[in-house]
């Protein structure tokens, strides 16, 4: 199997493995540079039904090539090209033949599609310090991204995607949050008006 999972996908492995397998984002985002591949896609059906059943993947597929040339129809799959150039640490592997689209690049092509506010909560829950697992119980946990990581990805890539909502979303957000409770506060305290908060601006 040679997959590398995006959007959704991604970001639904990577909540798996918070839960289970805590990784911090500096462990990420420092990575030692490595020869990156060329994102293909290459399973059986067999290894699709293992990698939804591991990672607790719903819906459709969301597998990331290198260029249009690569994508191909594949059942519950759904390809997206890259034609940025892969970098260190862009895309993780988690196991072999398997790899996520990092928690910044994750976020980067996930706000193509969510509202500002949406945009919002992702970014806290990515920084956040905190995860509630399958018994509802909350436990501390390292954060998965770090803003200043998040806005470098935005700022470098050449992708369409709307990059003022997520550097606007990145701007509202704050990292290192430890409950639900106080992200809820936070973004109501931060959120502009006209999207229901008080637009208050210097807290921490």
């Amino acid at each position: 199997m040679d997959i590398t999972l995006g959007h959704a996908s991604a970001l639904q492995c990577w909540r798996t493995l918070r839960r289970l397998h805590p990784v911090s984002s500096r462990f990420i985002e420092d990575a030692l540079p490595q020869p990156q591949p060329r994102l293909s896609f290459r399973s059986k059906p067999a290894d699709l039904t293992l990698l939804r059943r591991t990672y607790d993947i719903k819906g459709k597929l969301h597998a990331v090539v290198s260029d249009d040339k690569l994508r191909h129809r594949h059942m519950n799959v759904m390809m997206h090209s890259w034609p940025d150039a892969v970098n260190a640490g862009d895309f993780v592997e988690v196991e072999p033949g398997v790899r996520l689209a990092s928690p910044s690049i994750c976020f980067m092509q996930l706000c193509r599609n969510l509202s500002l506010v949406d945009c919002v909560l992702l970014a806290y829950e990515l920084c956040s310090r905190y995860v509630v697992d399958d018994a509802g119980n909350l436990r501390e946990v390292p954060p998965l991204m770090s803003i200043a990581a998040a806005r470098r990805t935005i700022e470098s890539s050449t992708l369409q995607v709307k990059k003022t909502r997520a550097l606007r979303a990145l701007e509202l957000a704050h990292e290192n949050s430890r409950s639900p409770m106080e992200t809820k506060l936070a973004v109501k305290l931060g959120m502009p008006a006209r999207f229901g908060g008080f637009g208050l601006s210097g807290f921490k």
